[in-house]
């Protein structure tokens, strides 16, 4: 609901203009005189003054000048109301920072339809200044994203390039297992690499808009067999238990692309941050109008200041896994944005060392 100001040092006029902008439903605050409306202006920044010229003391060009020349009310539009209908008077209201000019006797339909499109024009200007505040937040953000998948990228790059110099050094003499392990280690990097510019790929089609969803009925235990299986040497590397509590049947109403994606990240995090031999849950609730998936794992946890971070839209927050391993933090910012696509939502709960439980849910109907 937006306020309105009216300035009339006739007591009348601004009970009949108040009459009018109430059955709007517009917020109505009143002033008698210039020095009032300066106050009120101030305190209430409202949405639109609509303001008398004829006033004693100070009239409403003064009252005007002095607003447009305060850098907290210089962007509220103002509408003149006045008797004053010379063209002279017309002109100097425009030219002290008037939005519009309104004659008195005024039409109710007029001067309505002039208010609204006043407001209309500051809705707009609203709008245009938090998209403008929201891209730059994304680019800030783009950028510090970027320069940590640079780092990585460039370190895997690194051992991409030094491992195959010491296999084939013939003055470097590697038993069995020395180059068993750099293998290991090069395979790990390798897969880590492709998977953060998996996520890296998925991010650029999402600031694009490039992403949609095609809805259908998804059977959760498949996926997540076919999930686990990619993850079974890391399982079997931390010696992590996995505690499987979804039937063969279950389903949820998404994008199976999408939700592979989703589950995939939240899993791999579960993992990264679980100690050795710790278990991870995996479980599928049901209620009448929603379908869950939950994971909860008992690895290190997410900090507060952190977990706000992480559902953020506009910032940004990385950190090592239990074994070192590097995150790049935007894996869960992929996964933010691909609920909303896949017309779900995701909730986190944790402490630091207490583990994370991480709530996916979908409705349990189509929408048709």
């Amino acid at each position: 609901m937006s306020t309105i100001l009216i300035v009339d040092d006739n007591k009348k006029n601004l009970q009949i203009l108040g009459n009018v902008l109430h059955e709007k439903t517009y917020r109505v605050a009143m002033a008698i005189d210039g020095p009032s409306a300066l106050k009120l202006a101030e305190k209430l920044m409202p949405d639109l003054i609509v303001l008398d010229i004829m006033m004693p003391g100070m009239d409403g060009f003064e009252v005007c000048s002095i607003l447009k020349s305060q850098p907290k009310t210089k962007e509220i539009p103002i509408i003149f109301l006045t008797a004053k209908v010379d063209l002279d008077d017309i002109v100097k209201g425009f030219k002290v920072g008037g939005a519009d000019y309104v004659t008195k006797p005024f039409k109710k339909e007029e001067l309505l339809a002039r208010i609204a499109t006043q407001i209309a024009l500051i809705e707009s200007q609203k709008k245009i200044l938090l998209q403008k505040q929201e891209l730059a937040d994304i680019n800030v953000l783009k950028d510090k994203i970027f320069a940590v998948v640079a780092s990585d990228v460039k370190r895997a790059l690194d051992n991409f390039i030094e491992v195959p110099k010491l296999l084939t050094n013939p003055k470097i003499n590697l038993s069995a297992e020395e180059i068993n392990d750099l293998l290991n280690e090069l395979h790990h990097k390798a897969t880590a690499t492709s998977e953060l510019l998996e996520n890296v790929l998925w991010w650029s089609k999402l600031m694009q808009n490039q992403v949609s969803a095609c809805i259908s009925r998804v059977n959760v235990h498949a996926l997540l067999q076919k999930l686990l299986a990619h993850f079974a040497d890391l399982i079997q590397e931390k010696e992590i238990n996995i505690v499987l509590q979804v039937n063969e049947t279950d389903q949820v109403i998404t994008d199976a692309e999408l939700l592979h994606i989703i589950l995939k990240n939240i899993i791999h995090n579960a993992i990264k941050f679980s100690h050795k031999a710790q278990t991870i849950n995996i479980d599928f609730q049901s209620t009448d109008s929603f379908n869950s998936i939950r994971i909860k794992d008992e690895g290190i946890g997410i900090e507060k200041d952190n977990l706000a971070k992480i559902t953020s839209a506009y910032q940004y927050h990385s950190s090592y896994g239990t074994q070192n391993e590097k995150g790049s933090g935007i894996g869960l910012k992929v996964v933010n944005e691909l609920i909303s696509i896949c017309d779900g939502t995701i909730s986190f709960e944790s402490n630091s060392n207490t583990g994370t439980l991480v709530s996916i849910q979908f409705p349990k109907e189509l929408k048709i």
